[in-house]
């Protein structure tokens, strides 16, 4: 591959990998290690893991099945005000 076959690569790994993630400010260096890693070493690219223990990209109906709905729980509801 040419230099600028490879720096293409390179650069369109590192942005899914930070599309994947969220796109978190002030990663740039870290998501660029990567891709040159896991393009160097012919690596299947792994899902990272997200605070909340969910891999990123995983498909929403994955999440769904583990969670419920896939979304936040509703806050409970206010009682409603007793009749005078």
């Amino acid at each position: 591959m040419e230099n600028t076959q490879i720096r293409s690569s390179i650069e369109k790994r590192a942005y899914y990998i930070w599309e994947g993630e969220g796109r978190p400010p002030g990663r740039a260096l870290d998501h660029w290690i990567r891709a040159e890693t896991e393009l160097a070493v012919g690596a299947k690219p792994r899902p990272k893991q997200r605070a909340s223990g969910e891999a990123a990209g995983e498909p929403p109906a994955a999440r769904s099945a583990e969670t419920g709905s896939g979304r936040k729980p509703r806050a409970p509801r206010k009682p409603a005000p007793s009749p005078s």
